[in-house]
């Protein structure tokens, strides 16, 4: 699917293509964690919990869309595929089922941190090396919204910095 987009090679183009998926994998793989740890919140802040997590898997599947716009606007296919998805994840977190409160929002606060540094170099990526400052602008505006959500996650666990040796990032697959 190719579309007109004046001032980018095709090569560039395709470049684009693959940041906007592997972003759309991680934003996935945030949105189904996040998910989870909706489904599997218990004790006395369960119901505060799950207010907030519903409201960030809401805000993360709206930023799925702009992402898989942009992807259609410069022409380009969204992997949407379960296992393509899975195999291409570049973070992981524990599963919900038994983790307290803190635990998840920490888990939640480096899934988002991680976030942040990667579409602080894809965009730093598409507008000085792929002349794509349309998508640098997608994924900067991106980059804020995990910015606040990022803060508020912190808030909640009182400032606290986070250190979560428990999450992993993949950054090879850059």
């Amino acid at each position: 699917m190719k579309t007109d987009h004046p001032g980018t090679s095709d090569e560039a183009r395709l470049k684009v293509g693959q940041i906007l998926n592997r972003i759309l994998v991680d934003e996935n793989m945030l949105a189904t964690t996040t998910r989870d740890y909706y489904w599997n919140a218990t004790g006395p802040q369960s119901r505060n919990l799950r207010q907030q997590l519903g409201e960030q898997v809401k805000d993360i599947e709206r930023w799925l869309d702009e992402v898989a716009e942009r992807a259609g606007t410069i022409g380009i296919g969204v992997q949407g595929n379960w296992l393509t998805l899975v195999k291409s994840t570049r973070s992981s977190a524990h599963p919900g089922i038994g983790l307290g409160a803190d635990k998840m929002l920490s888990e939640l606060l480096a899934l988002h941190e991680e976030l942040i540094l990667q579409l602080r170099t894809d965009s730093d990526v598409c507008a000085q090396r792929l002349n794509d400052a349309d998508t640098a602008d997608v994924l900067t505006g991106l980059m804020k919204q995990h910015e606040m959500t990022a803060e508020k996650l912190r808030s909640e666990l009182g400032g606290k910095p986070n250190r979560n040796p428990l999450i992993s990032f993949n950054p090879s697959f850059v």
